[in-house]
């Protein structure tokens, strides 16, 4: 599984890595902006993307939106420092989508 990890911080992309390290057959690649990770998205078509919604050039929102026009199957995991309603209505009208029960389900 090819799994790219947006997020403008490093400790944290370190973090996931370090989660993600024992899973067998797993690649991850990281990228710190919003811009990388639409170029990571197009070069290496990953099986999943780990976003963070706040980057410092494109919102992850918009990020979302924009992967979901370059592959519309594309399965992406929002992680956000925000766990209210609105962040996660917005994400969701970005072009994410949820199966687990719905939005609030993320507690």
């Amino acid at each position: 599984m090819k799994i790219l990890i947006v997020d403008d911080h490093p400790i944290v992309r370190a973090g996931l890595r370090r989660l993600l390290a024992g899973e067998p057959a797993t690649k991850v690649e990281e990228v710190a902006s919003g811009k990388a990770a639409l170029s990571g998205l197009r070069e290496g078509r990953p099986d999943l993307v780990i976003l963070d919604l706040n980057l410092p050039d494109i919102g992850g929102l918009e990020i979302i939106a924009r992967l979901k026009i370059i592959d519309p199957a594309a399965r992406i995991l929002v992680l956000s420092m925000h766990d209210d309603q609105i962040h996660v209505t917005r994400a969701l009208r970005a072009g994410g989508c949820s199966d687990s029960g719905g939005a609030g389900s993320h507690r």
